[in-house]
């Protein structure tokens, strides 16, 4: 079974939207998110860009800011084009078609959602 789905966690760090010519909206999230501890104890993470399109990047624009903590779910799209110098180039792009605000429940140990939208999300 073939499947271009992804989930994501993480914390909003950088939030950037631009209305377009025809009166839509595109935003870009830059998401920190946690991958654990390395040998000495020192936290890891990992930022990676997801793009929001329409109503949904209006809405998330609105709804979230910078330190807030996400779950984003979406797609992977791979944008090819070529460069300046004529050189192909591939770029992974995470585009995301829904969000939901979280927050870590020291209690659970777990991120909870502050909706009842995702089946893992308790209010």
């Amino acid at each position: 079974m073939n499947s271009n789905k992804f989930e994501l966690i993480g914390n909003a760090n950088y939030i950037d939207t631009r209305a377009t010519e025809k009166g839509g909206f595109i935003t870009k999230v830059l998401l920190g998110i946690y991958l654990g501890r390395d040998k000495e104890g020192k936290s890891l993470y990992e930022s990676v860009e997801v793009t929001l399109f329409g109503e949904t990047a209006e809405r998330f624009a609105d709804e979230i800011k910078k330190k807030d903590s996400v779950y984003l779910e979406g797609r992977i799209s791979v944008n090819k084009y070529k460069n300046k110098e004529g050189i192909e180039v591939s770029k992974t792009q995470f585009i995301a078609n829904s969000y939901t605000k979280v927050s870590f429940d020291k209690d659970k140990k777990a991120f909870v959602a502050e909706n009842e939208n995702l089946p893992w999300g308790e209010k």
